[in-house]
C-alpha cells in the first residue's frame, strides 16, 4: 500500500472532497495523481497533505505491518489446519476490512477466505465467498489465479463432485508445469481425494504419498495425519492388508499425538476390522476408551466413538 492510498482512505472516510484537501496545497489534479500513483508527490506536499488530515504516517505504516503479518498467519493457520488461531486472526482482519482492500494481499485474503470458511464449517458465508471471488477473478494475478483453481477444486470436493475437482487440478498442473511448488502439495492432496473417491485407488496412493512427503517436510502435522488416512484406505481397498494394517497403525499413533479424534476413531475402527486375532481385536477395542475416559473431543465425536466400537463388536462377533 502506498501513501496515496493511505490518504484517500482517511480522505474519503472523514467526507472531504479532493478540493478541499488540496486547498492551499496542491491543484486537486495533483491530489488525484497523488492518491492513485505511488510515484507522484514530493515529501512536502505529502506531509502537509497527512498534517491536514491528522494523520500519524508511522503508525500507519506499523499498521499495515502487523495486518500483514496477521494475515500471513491468517493463510498459514488455514493450511495447518488451526481452526481455533486462524479464526482469531480472521476477527483481527474482519475488522480491519477496508484498511485491507488497500493492501497488495487483499485478493489473496479474498481466496483464502474460501478454504477457511470450508474447515471452520461457515457454510452459508462460503458461498457468498466463492461467488465473489468468481466475480473478481478477472482482476487476479497469475499466482492469485493459480491459487483459485486450486481452492476451487476444494470447493467442488466440499461440494463432492470429484470429477470438476480433479479436472481443474489436472488442468492447473499443465499450465503451471509444476512451478509453483509452494501449492505442488496442496494439489496432490487434493486429487488424491478426488481419485480416492472416484475409485481410482492407485492413482490415489501415488498422489498421497506426493502430498504426504509435502507436509512431512513442512512439519504440516494435521494434514500429515489425513495423508495417511487416504494411504490406509487406498491399500485396503487394493487388498494390501499388511500394508492398510501398518498404516492404520501409523495414523492411530498420530492422530492421538495430534489429539484429532475424529481421525483417530476412523484409524481405531478401520484397523479392527483388518484383524482376524480376537486378542489383538480386544486390545483394539480398548483403544476407544482413553479419549472417552478423558472426556476428549465434542459430545458428537464421543457419541461416534461409542459407536464405532459397537459396531466393530457386532461385525466380529464380540458379544459382551
Amino acid at each position: 500500500m502506498h501513501i496515496g492510498s493511505i490518504i484517500r482512505y482517511y480522505r474519503t472516510k472523514l467526507g472531504i472532497k479532493q478540493y478541499e484537501l488540496a486547498d492551499d496545497v496542491c491543484s486537486p489534479a495533483h491530489l488525484c495523481k497523488i492518491e492513485n500513483n505511488p510515484n507522484e508527490g514530493n515529501d512536502e506536499t505529502i506531509n502537509l497533505l497527512l498534517d491536514k488530515l491528522g494523520i500519524d504516517l508511522e503508525k500507519e505504516l506499523q499498521k499495515e505491518i502487523d495486518l500483514k503479518y496477521t494475515y500471513e498467519e491468517f493463510a498459514n493457520n488455514i493450511r495447518f489446519v488451526n481452526i481455533n488461531q486462524s479464526q482469531r486472526q480472521y476477527n483481527t482482519l474482519r475488522n480491519n476490512q477496508v484498511f485491507i482492500e488497500l493492501m497488495d494481499f487483499h485478493n489473496h485474503y479474498q481466496i483464502m477466505l474460501i478454504p477457511f470458511y470450508i474447515i471452520s464449517e461457515q457454510f452459508e458465508s462460503l458461498e457468498d465467498q466463492y461467488n465473489l471471488c468468481n466475480k473478481i477473478s478477472k482482476s487476479f494475478n497469475k499466482d492469485e489465479s493459480i491459487l483459485f483453481e486450486i481452492v476451487k477444486a476444494f470447493y467442488y470436493i466440499y461440494k463432492l463432485n470429484y470429477s470438476k475437482a480433479k479436472a481443474i487440478l489436472l488442468d492447473t498442473l499443465k499450465k503451471t508445469n509444476a512451478i509453483n511448488v509452494s501449492y505442488r502439495g496442496d494439489i496432490d492432496y487434493a486429487l488424491a481425494l478426488c481419485y480416492y473417491n472416484l475409485n481410482e485407488y492407485e492413482k490415489a496412493l501415488n498422489s498421497t504419498i506426493f502430498a504426504y512427503r509435502y507436509y512431512q517436510n513442512e512439519d504440516n502435522f494435521q494434514q500429515v495425519g489425513h495423508c495417511l488416512a487416504i494411504l490406509a484406505d487406498s491399500y485396503k481397498n487394493l487388498n494390501l492388508n499388511e500394508e492398510a494394517e501398518a498404516t492404520y497403525k501409523k495414523l492411530i499413533r498420530t492422530s492421538e499425538m495430534l489429539g484429532n479424534h475424529k481421525l483417530l476413531n476412523k484409524g481405531i475402527y478401520e484397523y479392527g476390522l483388518l484383524q482376524t486375532n480376537k486378542v489383538i481385536l480386544e486390545e483394539t477395542l480398548t483403544l476407544f476408551d482413553l479419549p472417552l475416559e478423558q472426556n476428549s473431543g465434542d459430545v458428537s465425536t464421543q457419541l461416534e466413538s461409542i459407536l464405532s466400537k459397537i459396531d466393530l463388536m457386532m461385525k466380529s462377533n464380540i458379544h459382551k
